[in-house]
């Protein structure tokens, strides 16, 4: 196996986001702390597993009962993730684990036996050996790993604020042993190599991301100390993550881009420029433009109907429920879009609460 409530000034970068990804895709043109590295087991004691059974998705009616599809998982497929090299060996991949996990997480309802077959049989309806010979070992060490791991009771946990790291710093030293004995159980009980394949970029994130904390709650460093800790951190992820966690940032750089450029008052042809300059296809640049300039536009309305909303709000004499009905009639006829009338609720919220 291989291996609150002013006029909203401009455009904001995270209302703008999704128009970039829109006109990037029209054109043609990542990840923190796990709740849990595995879902946890059922409870059933191990059995062995037969070797029929059926395979998800459309089953036929002939199918025999050992391995029958539980109704919760009629109508779906099982990932693609048993890819086969060109000498036959199944590739290790995350990808296998998504497998596994399709079949191992059904309803509680579902024996284990049933779960193990439905496996078995997906496994001969795609492999055949060393492939399939190597798969089937693999979803028994799988399965005797994530028993193992239901053994330690609940290793899910959420980020910690930076707060609470400053107020409590063995938080780290805590969370940092978890992750540790954790990858401990899974090269004993998969390999390192399966290992690896499966988690390793989970551990290095989860590593990063304590770190992180550690340099932001570290109050002895000084901003430019704290800066170079931070860009070493990243420059100490694979090359795969780093390039991933880049890709996965860029439409949030690009509308930060295309708002400072709008603040400053760049004309469309300035923004064009700026565009070509990192690389960005003319199609896309277009799209993007339209969409800062409807984007604009709208906020123009909406600082006009918040004028109007704030004359409502401050107006003397009015009960609640009169002013809640002006209100709602003032938004019904600035945005008649059930989705313009959301966001403007939305952003009334946003400039209440400030």
């Amino acid at each position: 196996m291989k291996g609150k409530s002013q006029p909203v000034q401009s455009m904001q970068p995270t209302t703008f986001v999704a128009a970039v990804l829109v006109a990037i895709a029209v054109a043609g043109g990542v990840y923190w702390w796990h709740t849990t590295g595995d879902a946890p087991p059922a409870a059933e004691p191990p059995q062995a597993a037969p070797r029929s059974g059926a395979y998800i998705g459309s089953i036929k009616s002939e199918v025999a009962s050992p391995a029958a599809t539980p109704t919760e998982l009629a109508d779906t497929q099982a990932p693609d993730g048993l890819r086969v090299d060109a000498s036959g060996h199944l590739i290790l991949e995350a990808a296998n684990r998504a497998v596994f996990d399709y079949f191992l997480d059904v309803p509680a309802s579902v024996h284990e036996a049933q779960r193990m077959a439905m496996a078995e049989a997906h496994m001969r309806a795609k492999l055949v050996s060393p492939a399939l010979s190597e798969a089937q070992s693999l979803l028994q060490r799988y399965l005797a790993y994530r028993k193992a791991l239901a053994t330690q009771g609940d290793t899910s946990r959420s980020k910690p604020s930076l707060e609470q790291v400053q107020q409590h710093p063995e938080i780290l030293a805590t969370l940092r042993q978890q992750i540790g004995a954790r990858a401990a159980l899974r090269r004993q009980y998969l390999g390192a190599d399966v290992a690896q394949a499966w988690y390793g970029d989970e551990d290095a994130l989860d590593t990063a991301a304590l770190d992180r904390l550690a340099v932001m709650a570290d109050p002895s460093l000084t901003p430019e100390q704290r800066a170079a800790k931070l860009a070493a951190i990243e420059a100490n992820l694979p090359a795969a993550l780093r390039e991933a966690r880049r890709n996965a940032s860029a439409p949030v750089k690009l509308a930060n881009d295309m708002d400072s450029w709008t603040k400053v008052g760049l004309s469309e042809a300035q923004i064009r420029q700026r565009l070509a300059a990192q690389g960005i296809d003319g199609i896309v640049a277009d799209r993007l433009v339209q969409a800062s300039r409807e984007e604009a536009i709208w906020r123009g309305r909406y600082d006009a109907y918040a004028q109007q909303r704030d004359r409502i709000n401050n107006f003397p004499g009015l009960s609640d429920a009169d002013r809640a009905a002006q209100l709602t009639q003032l938004r019904q006829q600035a945005f008649p879009a059930p989705n313009e009338a959301l966001r403007a609720q939305a952003l009334d919220g946003v400039a209440q609460r400030k």
